[in-house]
């Protein structure tokens, strides 16, 4: 069902062991075509699925890994469509491709999906992955630097230890930071750290994974997690991710586009109005970045801010720049 093999193998493992096979490391090994890290990896894991394991030393000095016979049996069961809800959830992040988040998410899934009441409805949550389906945009590719930088970031975050990270800005800009590491964000399929800079006064920036090139856990350093800290409300004023100061926008769009406007929250302070032309006008108050700029783009000509004059003159510019690449 799921598309992490690891997730399929901790499963099958369960229920093998379970029936009262045995296993050693090279008997996994050499079924499943993993390393001996992974077995060895894989044992400790079914402990997640409440199968305890005890070993017993062959003659060749090898251990035989078996149930234990107190192993415990699931007393819990979950509902087809709570596993929906959650498979839902892990389809948005299907970004985090080859990370430990993804092997965490779907060890979640596998375990869940085992405890399903009623056989029927684990046939049928085989069959999950037909009947849920998101279409994203392009998600942000992660090098396997970054896959490994995740780690001492989700190390940092739980633990509230520093990191030093080596970062380069979009524009090849590159700087050293001690990061207190706040929240990790997902958005549109990539990650963003946002952190208190030392370097910066104690001042909170936001980093994009794919650009840190080095991150170091500085295990033993903590600092205090501020208890009135909120991202939700460090980004209230936000578009979407770009905070600063903030402007009242007004943008006009054509009449073909109400029904993707006037049903859409794009932000809190937005106020929508259809105008007897059928125009539909949007204001709100946010910051007047590239974010913005672009998100009004996206729209093409469909899109005409009318205030401020800032970024009126910002989107002409580029749709100006654009228009002499096809003369």
């Amino acid at each position: 069902m799921f598309e992490a093999t690891k997730a399929q193998r901790l499963m099958e493992l369960k229920a093998r062991f379970e029936e009262g096979a045995a296993f050693t490391i090279d008997k996994i090994v050499n079924e499943y075509g993993v390393t001996r890290r992974t077995a060895n990896r894989d044992l400790l894991d079914l402990a997640a699925f409440h199968v305890e394991l005890e070993a017993q030393v062959g003659a060749d000095g090898r251990k035989l890994w078996q149930a234990a016979s107190r192993s415990r049996k699931f007393s819990v069961t979950y509902t087809l469509t709570e596993l929906m809800a959650l498979f839902l959830g892990r389809r948005f992040f299907d970004f985090l491709s080859g990370t430990l988040l993804e092997e965490d998410f779907d060890k979640v899934l596998a375990r869940v999906e085992t405890q399903l009441g009623r056989a029927k409805d684990r046939e049928k949550a085989r069959k999950l992955g037909q009947k849920l389906y998101l279409v994203h945009e392009g998600p942000k590719k992660l090098p396997k630097r970054s896959r490994e930088i995740l780690d001492d970031c989700l190390d940092g975050l739980l633990k509230e230890e520093k990191l030093a990270v080596h970062y380069r800005s979009s524009t090849g800009k590159e700087s050293d930071y001690t990061l207190c590491p706040y929240t990790l964000v997902a958005f549109k399929r990539g990650l963003y750290l946002i952190a208190a800079v030392e370097e910066w006064e104690g001042r909170i920036g936001r980093f994009a994974l794919e650009r840190i090139q080095k991150a170091d856990w500085k295990r033993g350093e903590g600092f205090e997690y501020p208890e009135k800290y909120d991202p939700e409300k460090f980004l209230a004023d936000a578009l979407f991710l770009e905070t600063g100061k903030t402007e009242n926008v007004e943008i006009l769009f054509t009449p073909g586009t109400r029904p993707f406007v006037e049903f859409r929250k794009y932000h809190r302070t937005q106020k929508i109005e259809v105008l007897k032309d059928g125009r539909v006008r949007l204001t709100m108050k946010v910051p007047i970045g590239d974010e913005t700029k672009y998100w009004v783009l996206s729209f093409g000509s469909n899109a005409e801010v009318v205030s401020p004059k800032e970024l009126r003159e910002k989107v002409a510019a580029e749709l100006r720049r654009g228009i002499e690449k096809y003369k």
